[in-house]
C-alpha cells in the first residue's frame, strides 16, 4: 500500500487503491465494514463498476459485489448490513459486507430507477426515492420481512439524495435535485403523517447543499456554500439542524463545499473543490484544522466527498492526484493534536 506526507500539512495519507478510478461510496452510506478494518471504494469500469472492501492497513482487497448500469449499493449509517439495488431487475438485495453474499428482498415493479440508495428508519424498514414508470418521482417504504413497498408521495420533482432518519421511524429527508441551486432544496416527509414540508426554509440567495443525517438521526447537518457559488467573498458555512426542523445552528465558516459529521457530532471533515483543501472542523470551537491538500478534482465524478469511518477515527475520501489517477485514500486521526487531546 502506497502512502505520502501531504505537503502542507506533515500528516500521511494512505493510497488505499490503485489503478486509473476509484472512489468511496457518498454521505448516506457508511464507508467501512462494522469492525472498521475495510473500506469500501467503487471501481468505475466500463459498462460496469465494482465494490471493494479493501484493509486500511496493508491495502489488501476483496470483491464485495459488482455492479451494473442503474445498480446502487447502500450501507445505512450505523447498521451491519448494505443494500444492493438491481436496476435491470427491479430488486432490492440485502449484501453480506463481509461476504457480498447477496440476498433478494423485495420486487419494485413499479420502478423504472432508483435515484437514491435504500436507508433504514429505526425500525429496519428501508427507504429509497424512485422514478416512477410513469416518469414522475415517488418515496417508497419497503418492509425487508415480507418484502412489500408502499409508495407513500408522489410528485414531479426530481427527487433523490433520500435518507430515512436512523433515529426514528417517521422522518425521510429528500431533496428537489435542480443540478444546481434550487429554491427550496431539503424536504421532510413524514411517514407517519403523510405531510411533506419544507425542511430549512431558505432566502433567495441561499445556496444550500450535501446533507446528511447524524448517526444518531438527531440532526441533520448541510453546507451553505456562500464563496463557493462565486457570488461572494464570505465563507462557506456547515449547519447542523433538529430533526423535526425547529431549530438551526451554524457550527463552522470555512472553505467548504461536501461535509460529513463523525460519531460525536462534534467533529466534521469537509473539502473544497476550488483550493483543493480536506479541513477538519471542531463544531465546539469552531476551529479549522487543515488535514490536507493539492486535490483538485476534474468534475463531479473526482470529488474528494471525505467522511469518517464508524469509530470516527479515520477520515476516508476520494483522492484526485495528478499524473496517479483517482484512489480511495485514509487518513489516521490519531497524527492530528487538536484530535487526539480532546478525543482521548
Amino acid at each position: 500500500m502506497e502512502t505520502y506526507v501531504d505537503d502542507k500539512t506533515g500528516y500521511e495519507i494512505r493510497v488505499l487503491t490503485d489503478g486509473v478510478m476509484h472512489t468511496k461510496p457518498y454521505f448516506d452510506t457508511e464507508t467501512t465494514t462494522p469492525d472498521d478494518t475495510r473500506a469500501f471504494a467503487t471501481e468505475s469500469l466500463e459498462g460496469g463498476k465494482r465494490l471493494w472492501a479493501v484493509d486500511v492497513t496493508t491495502g489488501e482487497k476483496d470483491l464485495l459485489v459488482e455492479l451494473g448500469a442503474g445498480d446502487r449499493f447502500c450501507a445505512p449509517l450505523s447498521r451491519d448490513v448494505g443494500y444492493v439495488f438491481r436496476g435491470k431487475e427491479k430488486t432490492i438485495n440485502r449484501c453480506d459486507l463481509a461476504t457480498g453474499q447477496i440476498e433478494p428482498l423485495a420486487d419494485l415493479p413499479f420502478c423504472r430507477a432508483a435515484t437514491s440508495g435504500h436507508t433504514e428508519f429505526k425500525n429496519g424498514m428501508l427507504a429509497a426515492s424512485y422514478k416512477h414508470e410513469r416518469a414522475y418521482y415517488v418515496l417508497a417504504v419497503t418492509d425487508p420481512v415480507s418484502g412489500e413497498s408502499e409508495i407513500v408521495h408522489r410528485t414531479d420533482q426530481l427527487t433523490n439524495h433520500t435518507q430515512a432518519c436512523p433515529g426514528d421511524d417517521e422522518s425521510l429527508l429528500h431533496i428537489n435535485e435542480t443540478g444546481g441551486d434550487a429554491l427550496q432544496r431539503m424536504w421532510m416527509f413524514n411517514v407517519r403523517e403523510g405531510i411533506d414540508r419544507p425542511y430549512f426554509i431558505e432566502k433567495l440567495d441561499d445556496w444550500v447543499t450535501h446533507e446528511c443525517w447524524t448517526r444518531s438521526g438527531d440532526h441533520v447537518m448541510f453546507i451553505k456554500c456562500k464563496a463557493a457559488t462565486g457570488r461572494t467573498s464570505d465563507p462557506d458555512e456547515l449547519w447542523y439542524g433538529s430533526r423535526d426542523g425547529q431549530s438551526f445552528r451554524c457550527v463552522g465558516k470555512g472553505h467548504y463545499h461536501h461535509g460529513a459529521p463523525d460519531v460525536t457530532e462534534r467533529w466534521i471533515v469537509a473539502d473544497d473543490t476550488r483550493t483543493g483543501t480536506i479541513t477538519l472542523l471542531d463544531t465546539e470551537t469552531g476551529e479549522n484544522h487543515l488535514l490536507a491538500s493539492g486535490l483538485k478534482p476534474n468534475g463531479g465524478a473526482e470529488h474528494c466527498h471525505p467522511s469518517f469511518n464508524r469509530r470516527g477515527d479515520m477520515v476516508l475520501l476520494t483522492l484526485p492526484r495528478p499524473g496517479k489517477g483517482v484512489q480511495v485514500g485514509g487518513i489516521d486521526l490519531g497524527q492530528v493534536e487538536a484530535w487526539k487531546s480532546e478525543r482521548h
